[in-house]
């Protein structure tokens, strides 16, 4: 029995392996596998412009040769035969007969079809003009372009990852819809102009220029930007390293800029905006917005509307108009606010000059140094809280319904009340208030 037994093991495994093998063989048989590529290289008059028109992956490379060449690879798998040969003889005469006309430096390959993708193992292809339908295994389109270096570039694709090498040349590229694994990767160039709708990754190094309009889009980073930016962002995320000129709009965007030097900016309800050191910030408006800031040597500010400034150091400030919003300042050497309604100011050190036009808001003032000039404030129901600790002032103070703690006495009770008296020895540094219904202590 254990011999009959193990003889009817073995002739069962025998006949499964069999099977397997079989199964193997069939599908073999009958799958259809399309490994091509397409090479063109034609001279190029000086100067011409590329002009790359696709939806497929782009390799595009420079070299110091005066010739454009064109590498067209397609890699994918169909069921059968019969599937597969008469769509991939619709991509043959697209692709020969698009490169047959690449010496004016126009690349326009397109393949009239729309790719359903309904899982990881299955693609699915319809063509526009008969609506045939076909399904692969895999499917991989991708064009690598070599092209003079100092010749310019202009692109336009969707749904595809882009990838330029070192460019001594001017780039214009439109991108629009990346998938998943899609991505746009510049090396450098000269002047970029990028529009981008939908992409979310993208990375560029070191350009001289850029101007970039962002749509519902992520770029990561730009390394360096040696001149100018203009950036016009909705609902995108923005990250670059350095930048001498920035003129910067934002709508629901996210931005973050290492070192600038001289930058305007007009954002409207984008509550993650980080730039670490600028030189000269003006701000045009800044409209439910929040900004967080190292080190500002000049800021400027036309209108702040329910918004957050976070300063770290600065030296000089001055805001025309501010509603209904929080500035925080850790230390600053002068600062002017010419009307703070319903705002709060806190400064955690001030060095020399504080003025400000303040109605239904809070100013608080954490130090004052020994040797600061002014401060002076206008206020109608004002809550304002300085330290003055041992420095020596002239104070000065026409309050109407006053509320005052100053030098451990308090003022109270008085429809009116005007004073001027000295505080230390030898003062050059003034103090001065006019106020309505305001709650004034200085420490």
């Amino acid at each position: 029995m254990k011999v009959l037994k193990k003889k009817s093991h073995w002739r069962y495994s025998k006949l499964v392996n069999l099977s397997v093998l079989f199964i193997l063989l069939y599908t073999n048989i009958n799958a259809q596998f399309i490994n091509e590529s397409f090479e063109k290289t034609v001279d190029l008059p000086a100067n011409t412009e590329i002009n790359l028109e696709t939806r497929y992956d782009v390799h595009y490379k420079t070299w110091d040769k005066n010739q454009l060449k064109v590498i067209f690879n397609i890699n994918f798998e169909a069921k059968n035969a019969k599937m597969i040969k008469p769509f991939y003889s619709r991509i043959e005469n697209s692709v020969n007969q698009a490169l047959d006309n690449i010496n004016t430096g126009r690349i326009k390959i397109f393949i009239p079809y729309d790719v359903f993708m309904i899982s990881n193992k299955t693609t699915i292809i319809q063509l526009l003009n008969n609506k045939d339908t076909y399904y692969f295994k895999s499917f991989h389109i991708s064009m690598t372009v070599y092209a003079p270096k100092y010749n310019n570039l202009k692109l336009k694709t969707a749904s595809a990852s882009v990838r330029i090498e070192d460019l001594e040349a001017n780039a214009d590229i439109n991108i629009v819809h990346q998938l998943d694994n899609d991505s746009l990767y510049i090396g450098k160039c000269k002047n970029l102009k990028l529009n981008a709708e939908l992409c979310d990754n993208m990375e560029i190094g070191t350009v001289e220029n850029a101007k970039i309009t962002l749509q519902s889009s992520k770029l990561h980073n730009i390394g360096k930007i040696k001149n100018t930016l203009i950036l016009n962002s909705e609902f995108s995320s923005f990250s670059v390293g350095s930048v001498i000129n920035a003129d910067v709009v934002l709508e629901s965007s996210t931005l973050e800029i290492d070192k600038v030097q001289n930058m305007a900016l007009d954002a409207s309800f984008s509550q993650n905006i980080r730039i670490d050191d600028v030189v000269n910030l003006n701000i045009k408006k800044l409209n439910s917005s929040k900004i967080k800031n190292q080190k500002l040597s000049s800021l400027k500010v036309r209108f702040l509307d329910f918004s957050n400034l976070n300063l770290k150091e600065i030296s000089t400030c001055a805001i025309e108009y501010s509603n209904s919003s929080k500035i925080y300042i850790d230390k600053i050497n002068n600062i002017k606010i010419e009307d703070a309604s319903f705002s709060s100011v806190k400064i955690n050190e001030l060095t020399k000059t504080l003025v400000c036009n303040s109605e239904s808001g809070d100013i608080a003032v954490g130090k004052v140094s020994k040797d600061f000039k002014k401060i002076k404030v206008y206020g109608r129901f004002v809550n304002i809280n300085m330290n003055l600790g041992s420095c020596s002032y002239k104070f000065s103070a026409d309050l109407i319904y006053p509320n005052l703690v100053i030098e451990r006495k308090r003022f109270k009770g008085h429809e009116r009340l005007n004073m001027v008296f000295m505080v230390g020895k030898e003062p050059n540094s003034e103090v001065s208030f006019d106020c309505n219904n305001c709650k004034i202590r200085i420490d």
